[in-house]
């Protein structure tokens, strides 16, 4: 093909600056383009930038990661993004999503639309992106494609790898990008390769995943969901018979102690009982002693009273003898006289 590759992005925007909203080829049909027509229109509108010949197929064009970037969120929930170059590889994890921003730039004429799906060989992997999106006419920018993988296994993917296949359509004829002149053609048509034909299901899964098993991650989610339950529910019941054999330790401890403590509260009951009956003993013989020293104390009383008042009397009478004894010597004296 002539006027082969597009790799200058300011040419390519020149080119779509031009013939954004004027077709240059009008004699070509409203129809699902050729790879002849893809070329034409790629060289001549810039649709597509980088583009590279080799890429074309009958009726679609290969867009590669190179340079592209990879966006997911992570565990913790923090984005994450690496950009892929072309000697880079990835890696899309099992049961997970990314999001895809591709390099090749787009820029569709108002009379082209695009749809793109993934690379045949991804989707027998299990990867899925959705059926064929549509992008309108008018539409400049990158593509920003997510991507599930529900199976089982991570996927490796080298940055010069194809990863969709994209598709224009020319709509229905309209007098705002009417043009009467017509463009140079330099397109040739690119037949389905010969090699891919009547290929067997190993063919196919032998590219996808060399021959791997590819299933769904989410029977064996739901299955280890299950397995996790059934294991969660054992050791509930294993808890609670636990937590059942405590309690009734703990009751049985429980009585244990109390008897323990009745017990040795019996011999303390007995000592106190004891103490307080030698205690009432004590007492009433000290009571006792106490009324008898009373009873002495009287009598000791008494007995002083009347020692007290015999020498009272004695006293008296040690007053009165003088006189006697005068009298008495009188008598005497008197009783010589007669004599």
């Amino acid at each position: 093909m002539s006027n082969g590759n597009l790799t200058d992005i300011n040419e390519a925007e020149r080119r779509y600056s031009l013939y954004k909203s004027k077709d240059p080829f009008p004699e070509i049909a409203p129809a699902l383009l050729n790879s002849a027509d893809i070329h034409d229109y790629v060289v001549m509108t810039g649709m597509i930038c980088p583009y590279e010949v080799k890429q074309l197929k009958s009726a679609s064009y290969e867009l590669k990661f190179c340079e592209g970037k990879i966006i997911n969120w992570g565990q913790d929930n923090r984005k994450q993004s690496i950009t892929v170059g072309k000697d880079d590889t990835f890696e899309i994890k099992k049961n997970s999503i990314v999001f895809v921003r591709l390099n090749t730039k787009i820029q569709l004429p108002d009379y082209i639309a695009l749809r793109f799906n993934l690379q045949i060989q991804a989707v027998h992997a299990g990867l899925l992106l959705g059926t064929g999106p549509l992008i309108d006419p008018g539409f400049v920018g990158n593509i920003l494609i997510p991507v599930h993988n529900l199976t089982a296994n991570d996927y490796k993917f080298n940055g010069d790898d194809g990863f969709i296949w994209v598709e224009f359509t020319k709509t229905s004829s309209n007098s705002r990008w009417k043009n009467d002149s017509m463009a140079e053609r330099h397109g040739e048509y690119v037949p389905f390769p010969e090699r891919k034909i009547n290929k067997s299901d190993e063919y196919y899964f032998e590219r996808a995943n060399k021959n791997n098993p590819i299933q769904s991650s989410i029977p064996m989610e739901v299955k280890r969901a299950e397995d996790i339950a059934l294991k969660a529910e054992g050791i509930a019941l294993k808890t609670e018979k636990t937590v059942n054999t405590y309690k009734k330790i703990g009751w049985i401890s429980l009585l244990s102690i109390i008897v323990a403590i009745v017990l040795s509260l019996i011999p303390i009951v007995g000592l106190v009982r004891d103490s307080i009956e030698y205690v009432t003993t004590v007492r009433e013989e000290i009571k006792k002693e106490v009324e008898q020293l009373k009873k002495e104390l009287a009598d000791i009383k008494s007995t002083s009273q009347k020692q007290s008042n015999n020498l009272e009397t004695d006293r008296s009478e040690d007053m009165k003898s003088p006189d006697k004894s005068k009298q008495e010597s009188s008598k005497l004296k008197d009783e010589k006289r007669d004599r």
